[in-house]
């Protein structure tokens, strides 16, 4: 019987040792992966806008200032429209897929409630590809169809201040009347 004990008590030490030893070697593995993930981490902080869209960010801002609108950048499209409730499945799944890596560049909105007001698109040279004027015309009917103001300014076109202001308050009273 003191045999079966002393045997029983040699059994769990040397159970509980090849734990021990199982949890360290686990632990080394474990910080492995942690340390390979961190070198495979190849990212870079960039400016959230380019420098045309700063630019024009800049002379915009007194405008929208001026009219009491706030103005906000990169909004995706999925955060601006969605997919009607009566499509389901897998057609719902298509139908934001084409909406979800899809961003406007600037939306100006009330102050009061966030409540957009228009939606201005910079088209530089890159919105002349075939992929960009198919893009550019489902952006536009989509717009058309939910009832947003699109407002397209090209990079090169040299804009008056005042004939964009116009085009926001009318977009402004668009919405309102």
């Amino acid at each position: 019987m003191i045999l079966a004990v002393i045997i029983l008590v040699i059994a769990v030490v040397f159970l509980a040792f090849l734990n021990v030893k199982n949890q360290k070697k686990s632990d080394i593995e474990t910080t492995k992966e942690d340390n390979q993930a961190d070198e495979l981490m190849p990212y870079n902080k960039k400016y959230l806008l380019t420098k045309n869209e700063w630019a024009f960010y800049k002379k915009i801002k007194p405008i929208c200032d001026e009219n009491k609108l706030h103005i906000i950048s990169k909004v995706r499209l999925a955060d601006l429209v969605e997919v009607s409730k009566e499509v389901n499945g897998k057609d719902k799944q298509k139908y934001f897929n084409k909406i979800k890596n899809k961003h406007i560049d600037f939306v100006l909105c009330n102050p009061e409630n966030l409540a957009v007001i228009a939606l201005i698109e910079l088209d530089d040279s890159s919105h002349q590809r075939e992929d960009r004027v198919k893009r550019d015309i489902f952006v536009n009917s989509l717009c058309d169809k939910v009832g947003y103001k699109i407002i397209r300014i090209t990079q090169n076109e040299d804009f008056k201040s005042l004939l964009l202001q116009k085009e926001i308050i009318k977009a402004e009273h668009t919405l309102k009347g």
